[in-house]
């Protein structure tokens, strides 16, 4: 599925890193340095180049019995902001975060930020960096269901398309699969919006303490990965849950993952970004088309007030496959002409 890498570390190591990029006011932002981990180091050192500026930063590290952890804001004096594409240019700033002791470079993490401001003034309308932002886009299924292995041609075809079809947002759909941190950079770089959901779908889940949790730890792991990126717009509790349920005839149908267990984590980890607790969600039922998010099927289905709908997030068409697999599967003169 994935490449498998053997890490290995005498003494001091580091176990978590996250920077988060603040914009403040007035032209004025802040790096929030958070690092913890394994042995005694002397310091944590914090490197990144600003208009062509090369910027060392020293941490200390405060003694420990065991392990160590630092939190430090850095002020950065105008930085350049990041913008979805076709609003102005995607700034990244690439940071180093390493650990020092006894004058040698003992670990380090590398990762990338953009500088943005996200304002939400009513349920998904968003404003960033003061402009207001129509989300045009498409949800994202797995791009191949042989082996779920991440391929960089197959998504760069996929990039190409989403910026041909004057699309500035992705929807990682909730039934899908987890995507690397190559696909995150790409969207960070050509200024993509990620709507980025939880991996539930479809109906109600098991109540069962321990399948609870294991929601939770998996949502841990991936808003700990990808929160440093800019490109992700807002956290999602999954796709057609709290819908797939009512079909079940649970009109009132709580599942308190998504109602407590992912609020307290996004709280914990990640408050400055909305949550939106299912897709759809938010109307007087959950697929209400007058409030929140909608998934319409025009194809299969008539729904009222579905010609007005407040904000389309799944919207389905069907298509034939291509001609050579219709060959494969269709024998006769069908064909001929």
């Amino acid at each position: 599925y994935a490449p498998v890498y053997l890490e290995y570390f005498e003494e001091e190591e580091i176990l978590e890193s996250y920077v988060q990029a603040i914009l403040q006011e007035r032209k004025q932002g802040a790096l929030k340095v958070q690092a913890s981990g394994k042995g005694h180091p002397e310091r944590v050192q914090v490197s990144y180049t600003l208009h062509g500026v090369e910027y060392i930063k020293e941490i200390p590290v405060p003694p420990a019995e065991d392990g160590w952890e630092i939190c430090r804001e850095i002020l950065v004096e105008d930085p350049p902001l990041w913008f979805p594409r076709g609003m102005g240019e995607q700034n990244l700033l690439e940071i180093e975060v390493s650990l020092w002791n006894k004058g040698e470079k003992k670990d380090r993490v590398k990762t990338q930020v953009g500088f943005r401001k996200v304002e939400m003034k009513s349920p998904l309308d968003f404003v960033i960096n003061g402009k207001k932002v129509r989300l045009f886009g498409g949800s994202l299924d797995p791009m191949q269901g042989y082996t779920h292995c991440y391929q960089k041609e197959r998504a760069k075809r996929l990039f190409l398309l989403v910026e041909n079809a004057n699309m500035n947002t992705l929807r990682i759909w909730g039934e899908g699969i987890p995507l690397p941190q190559d696909f995150y950079k790409e969207c960070d770089r050509r200024g993509i919006l990620v709507w980025q959901e939880f991996f539930l779908g479809n109906g109600a889940y098991p109540e069962y303490e321990e399948i609870q949790q294991a929601c939770i730890r998996e949502a841990e792991v991936l808003v700990k990965r990808l929160r440093e990126h800019p490109c992700i717009l807002l956290w999602c509790g999954g796709n057609e849950t709290i819908m797939g349920a009512q079909f079940q005839g649970r009109k009132d149908y709580d599942y308190p993952v998504l109602s407590q267990g992912f609020p307290e984590l996004l709280q914990k980890l990640d408050p400055q970004r909305y949550y939106h607790s299912n897709s759809p969600s938010l109307g007087e039922w959950a697929n209400d088309p007058r409030e929140g998010d909608f998934h319409t099927y025009d194809c299969v289905w008539e729904y009222p007030y579905k010609d007005y709908p407040n904000f389309i997030s799944e919207h389905i068409r069907v298509a034939p496959p291509v001609k050579h697999s219709l060959e494969k599967m269709i024998h006769g003169p069908l064909w001929d002409s």
